[in-house]
Parts: C-alpha cells; structure tokens; sequence
C-alpha cells in the first residue's frame, strides 16, 4: 500500500515496537491519536533522553494527536505532540439536557473490585430514595461484571449501566463518581458534578484535579448534601482539556502532512 500516514491506536506502548518501526522503515509517518488518559506517571508516554537514539526512536511514532494542552503538557514523548480534540465529545456535549435526573455514575476503574462493590451498595442504602445508582462498570470488565461485583450485581436498587457510548451515560447523570478514570474528565465537560474517590492508584493518576478525594461512603454523602443545583447543569468544557474546533483542527493537520489544500 505504501501509506504516507499510519494511524496507529496505542502505538506508544512498547509492545508494538516492531510493527511502529517495520511501517517507518517502509517510509510512513507513524501518528497515534490519544485514546484516553496520558499524564506523568503512564509508563508509555513517558521516556528519557536514550529514546533519541535511532534504534529506540524507530519503536515509537513520530507524532501523538492529542486531545488538548493539558496532556501534551503532561508527558515526555520523544514524538511531536499536536493538539487536535475530540470530535464525538464536542458533538454529545454540545446536547445535553439543561434538566437531568438526580442519578449517581459510579464509574469503575477495574482496581480492588471488592472495595468498589461494598462502596457502591454502601452508597445507595445511604442515599435511599434521594438519588438512583448506576454503576459502569470498565470495558475490559463488562463479561464479567456479575462475578467481578457480586453486592451490586444482586442489588435490585443498582442499574448496570452497559450503554455502548458513555456520553449518553453522562448526560442522564447529575454526579460522577469514580478513582481514576478518564470518563471523569470528560464529566466535567457534560456538566456533571465530578466526585473523586480515594486511592493510591488515584493518588498518582488524577491527584487534585478534582479537589479533595473521598475515602468513604460517609463522605461521599457529605459531599452531595453540600452540592448546589447549578453544579450539575451548565456544562463547561476546559479548552486546555478538550481543544474546541476538532474537525478543523484535523483536517487543517492532515492536509499539511499531506502537502495538500485544506480538506473539508
């Protein structure tokens, strides 16, 4: 075929080294477009200075579209880092209700099920009547969700959200809760009220972004008594998170790889 770009999903993780560097030996710029969460402790989007070497340089792509500043600020890439957005996001933020139900997303990050699971029916006998629970449970996990979460899998007041798009999750939702999840950053965008919780794994992956981080079901409720209406309704999506202007942004991008007049 001899393409002059490869669009390649993941390509900064090390176990696709070799096919990143047959395909640029065969003369193609190697792009890997953002997919979810990068930052300072993601072991394949940060490398040292012996990454400039050819023979280390070859195993990664030459350019990582990302989804804002924020995240190309955030790592140490030996490939030129371009932000571009997200397109699907900017079209499902740009459409959600300006009322929603008073519903809880617990979103899973697949890490100590059995504390998720007793956090999640914890949370909805505290709740009662006041808010409906849905938990989402992480892609990788959806097979196994029953047997991952016995607690809430058998409680009949926890929906199982299994939506195939999320962003219609979020726009249902008037809080977000979860420990590290790139669906927290996109919360903010829908106008959801982002509730983070507590762990070592958080700790190094979102840190404060979110403000204080709670350890318990008791303080996740304290949390939601203190919420005002107008923190779950205007959504805001940070420019520096989520670049607006997606589509142009791409096609201004690929024509220029490409040494051709904007594509439209």
């Amino acid at each position: 075929m001899k393409p002059k770009i490869v669009v390649y999903d993941n390509g900064s993780y090390t176990y696709n080294g070799e096919s990143i560097g047959l395909m640029k030996d065969h003369g193609a710029y190697v792009v890997e477009p953002q997919h979810g969460w990068i930052g300072p402790s993601h072991a394949a989007y940060n490398y040292g200075r012996i990454f400039a070497d050819p023979s280390l340089r070859r195993a990664l792509p030459d350019e990582l579209l990302t989804f804002g500043s924020y995240w190309s600020n955030s790592i140490r890439h030996p490939g030129k880092t371009t932000v571009i957005g997200k397109p699907h996001l900017e079209r499902q933020a740009a459409s959600v209700p300006s009322m929603r139900p008073r519903q809880l997303l617990v979103v899973s990050s697949r890490t100590e099920p059995q504390r998720t699971d007793a956090f999640v029916v914890g949370l909805r006998a505290a709740v009662g009547s006041e808010w409906s629970v849905v938990f989402r449970p992480h892609p990788g996990e959806l097979a196994e969700t029953e047997e991952r979460y016995p607690l809430l899998a058998a409680d009949a007041g926890v929906l199982i959200d299994r939506a195939p798009d999320v962003y219609e999750s979020l726009k249902q939702s008037a809080v977000v809760i979860g420990e590290a999840s790139t669906v927290l950053f996109e919360a903010r965008a829908f106008g959801c009220c982002v509730i983070a919780r507590d762990s070592s794994f958080a700790e190094n992956v979102i840190g404060d972004v979110f403000g204080d981080r709670v350890r318990d079901v008791a303080e996740t409720v304290r949390r939601l008594e203190r919420l005002r209406g107008d923190e779950t309704v205007a959504a805001s999506a940070d420019p520096t998170i989520w670049a607006p202007g997606s589509v142009d942004s791409f096609s201004n991008w690929l024509s220029q790889r490409l040494g051709v007049e904007a594509l439209r």
